[in-house]
C-alpha cells in the first residue's frame, strides 16, 4: 500500500514564549504543499522490519528515521507484523517543510489502514504528537492556525491558498532547529507578541492578500545575518513576481507565491538557483 507524504510552508512564524520545560509556544499557520514523498508498507517476506531509503534528505539510521519510530509507537498499542518499509524522499531534509513529521504522521495513516487498526482519533493524535509537535497537523493536512509547541491547531478556510502557485528555493544550507529557537534569546517566562486581531481576521475570512502584509518569520532575521544567500533569494522570488516571500520554519527552504502560475514557471528556472533544490507547483 502506497501514500504521497506532502510538505508544508509555514506562512508567517512568531515565538511567543518560552516555557518552564524549556519549549518555546509559536503561533503560525501550517499549510500543506503539494510536494510529496513516496511511501510504501507491505509485510515483510523475511519476518524481520525493514527500511529503504531512496532520494533527497540526510541519511539516518533505521531506529532514527521517523516512519520507524511511527511504527514503534503503534506496536505500543496494537499488534502489527514485521513490515517492509520503502521510502522514497522529494521533500528535502532542515528546509523548515516538514518532510520527517509528513511521513510519521502519514506512516500512521498507513499502517492502520494496511493493518485494519481501527484507531481512534485520539489515539492518532496522541501517538502523532509522540512524534512531533508538527506532526498532528499532517493527520488532517488543511491550513491551520498553529498555537502552543506547534499541537493546537485552529482549521482555516481550505480556499486561503486557491489558485495561488508557489516556488519552493532550499540552498544547500543546513540550519538546526534547536539552534535556531537558541539564537531568539528568549529567557524562561518570557513572553512576547504573536499573530495581531487583524491577522487572525484576514486569515480567518480567507484572505491571503490582506494577511502576508503583516506575516513575518521569527528565524528569518537571524538566519539572513549568518547565510546572506536566503536574503538574496527571496530579493529575486520577488523581483520575478511573486507577491510574497518569507522563509519557512527555521529554514533554510524560502518560498515565493504568485497569482500567475506562468510567472512561477518562470522564476523556478532562474539560473541563480540552479545549483539549489527549486520545486514549483500550484495550489
Amino acid at each position: 500500500m502506497i501514500c504521497f507524504p506532502n510538505a508544508k510552508l509555514n506562512l508567517g512564524l512568531f515565538v511567543t514564549a518560552r516555557r518552564s520545560d524549556g519549549y518555546h509556544c509559536l503561533e503560525t499557520v501550517f499549510a500543506p504543499l503539494p510536494l510529496c514523498d513516496v511511501l510504501e508498507v507491505e509485510p515483510s517476506l523475511t519476518g524481520r522490519d525493514s527500511l529503504y531509503i531512496v532520494g533527497q534528505g540526510e541519511v539516518v539510521s533505521n531506529h532514527d528515521n521517523l516512519v520507524v519510530r511511527a511504527l514503534e509507537a503503534l506496536r505500543l498499542i496494537r499488534d502489527i507484523p514485521p513490515t517492509s518499509i520503502a521510502l522514497e524522499k522529494h521533500i528535502p531534509s532542515m528546509a523548515g517543510l516538514g518532510g520527517g513529521s509528513a511521513d510519521a504522521a502519514f506512516m500512521l495513516h498507513l499502517l492502520n489502514d494496511r493493518f485494519s487498526l481501527d484507531l481512534s482519533s485520539q489515539e492518532m493524535e496522541q501517538t502523532a504528537l509522540s512524534l512531533g509537535a508538527d506532526c498532528p497537523f499532517f493527520l488532517y493536512n488543511r491550513p491551520a492556525i498553529a498555537r502552543g509547541i506547534g499541537e493546537e491547531l485552529e482549521p482555516l478556510p481550505i480556499s486561503l491558498l486557491r489558485g495561488v502557485a508557489v516556488v519552493v528555493v532550499r540552498p544547500p544550507i543546513d540550519i538546526s532547529t534547536p539552534e535556531a529557537y537558541a539564537s531568539l534569546g528568549f529567557s524562561i517566562g518570557e513572553t512576547r507578541s504573536g499573530m495581531t486581531p487583524e491577522l487572525l481576521s484576514a486569515l480567518r475570512g480567507g484572505n491571503l492578500q490582506k494577511a502576508v502584509s503583516q506575516l513575518s518569520n521569527a528565524f528569518e532575521e537571524q538566519a539572513i545575518a549568518q547565510y546572506p544567500q536566503i536574503s538574496l533569494i527571496k530579493e529575486e522570488l520577488y523581483q520575478s513576481g511573486a507577491f510574497f516571500a518569507l522563509m519557512s520554519g527555521s529554514g533554510s527552504a524560502v518560498y515565493g507565491l504568485y497569482s500567475d502560475a506562468q510567472l512561477a514557471r518562470q522564476a523556478a528556472v532562474n539560473p541563480l538557483f540552479s545549483d539549489f533544490f527549486c520545486w514549483q507547483g500550484c495550489y
